[in-house]
C-alpha cells in the first residue's frame, strides 16, 4: 500500500518491484506509489481520497497488459480520475492498448524522465517538484499494512469528499 493518502496524483505500477526510472519519476513528482498494483489494492487505496491523476507506470511489456485491465477497471469505477500512463522504453503499439483502456493520456519516455515531469505532467506536480529533492525518503508499497510515514516535504492531506 501507499504510505499517505495524496489529492494531487499517485504512482500506479502493477510491478512488485521499483526501477532506477520509476525512483526518478517518484522522485520528480513527490507522489506515493503503489507496487503490485490490482483492482483490490487500488480499491483500497481510493478509499483513504481519490487522487486528481493516477500515473500508471509501465517499464517492462510484460506488465502493459495487466495495465491495460487496471485502466480499463479505473475508467469503470472513478471516470473522474485522470489517468495518465508512461511507458518506458516500451514499444509504440502499446500507447494504442493503453488509450482504448481509458488513458486520456499516454506519454512514451526513453530517457528524461525530469523532461516528462516538467513538460507534461508540470500542471500536476506544479509546487511540489521543487519541495521534494533528490534525496527524499521515498516510500514503497511493500507491504499490505498502511503506514504513517510520508516522505520529508510532501504535506498530508486530509481525505474527504473531492
Amino acid at each position: 500500500m501507499v504510505t499517505e493518502s495524496c489529492r494531487t496524483g499517485l504512482i500506479i505500477s502493477t510491478d512488485q518491484t521499483s526501477t532506477a526510472a520509476l525512483d526518478e519519476l517518484i522522485v520528480a513528482c513527490g507522489w506515493p506509489v503503489l507496487l503490485e498494483a490490482t483492482p483490490l489494492r487500488l480499491r483500497r487505496e481510493l478509499l483513504f481520497g481519490l487522487p486528481k491523476l493516477s500515473l500508471f507506470w509501465m517499464d517492462d511489456e510484460r506488465h502493459v497488459e495487466s495495465t491495460v485491465r487496471l485502466l480499463a477497471w479505473l475508467r469503470d469505477i472513478q471516470p473522474g480520475v485522470r489517468r495518465v500512463a508512461v511507458g518506458y522504453r516500451i514499444g509504440a503499439e502499446a500507447e494504442i492498448e493503453v488509450r482504448s483502456a481509458g488513458a486520456h493520456l499516454y506519454l512514451a519516455a526513453s530517457n528524461n524522465i525530469h523532461a516528462i515531469v516538467e513538460g507534461s505532467l508540470a500542471p500536476w506536480v506544479r509546487g511540489r517538484r521543487h519541495a521534494v529533492s533528490e534525496s527524499t525518503e521515498r516510500t514503497f508499497a511493500r507491504s499490505p499494512q498502511r503506514s504513517s510515514q510520508k516522505p520529508p516535504g510532501v504535506p498530508l492531506h486530509p481525505s474527504g469528499p473531492p
